[in-house]
């Protein structure tokens, strides 16, 4: 379905944050960097939660920051790789300012942001558990790809 809004070889770079609002303030600040866009390819989503996600207890799942009422996707895309650092420092001051309304981070649109931005996708007692999930089933880190979660043994090493 979305196969033609990312055709091959095109480049890609995103930040996401839950936000807490969609207040005046917030648009502003949103329309204020969205209109300085760099791509004419990228785009920003601002998706709509609640509903079925919200019917579920906290601590049920993994998944939380369900009172959060909206996402907000900033997407740099563009054809030509020698541009990149333009288009990945447009998205990057954008997010900067949408982050004062920040509710979290949905943890499947994170991208390589460090172990900060993965703790922000979950709450404190569920990270925990993930840690203890991971000290028991793989205390080497040999997942350790894409949105990693430590185990306790590797949160102490620098």
């Amino acid at each position: 379905m979305m196969d033609e809004t990312a055709p091959p070889s095109m480049q890609n770079y995103w930040k996401s944050t839950y936000i807490s609002e969609l207040s005046d303030s917030a648009i502003e600040t949103i329309l204020k960097d969205g209109n300085s866009i760099t791509s004419p390819m990228s785009v920003i989503h601002i998706h709509r939660l609640g509903g079925e996600m919200r019917r579920v207890g906290d601590g049920a799942t993994a998944f939380t920051h369900r009172d959060a009422p909206f996402a907000l996707n900033i997407v740099s895309c563009w054809p030509n790789p020698a541009k990149n650092e333009k288009h990945v420092n447009w998205t990057r001051n954008f997010f900067d300012a949408p982050r004062k309304f920040s509710a979290g981070v949905y943890v499947n649109f994170l991208g390589d942001e460090g172990a900060d931005r993965v703790k922000e996708a979950y709450a404190k007692d569920t990270y925990k558990k993930l840690v203890e999930l991971k000290n028991k089933y793989d205390p080497s880190n040999f997942f350790h790809l894409n949105q990693n979660i430590k185990p306790s043994l590797m949160e102490m090493k620098p």
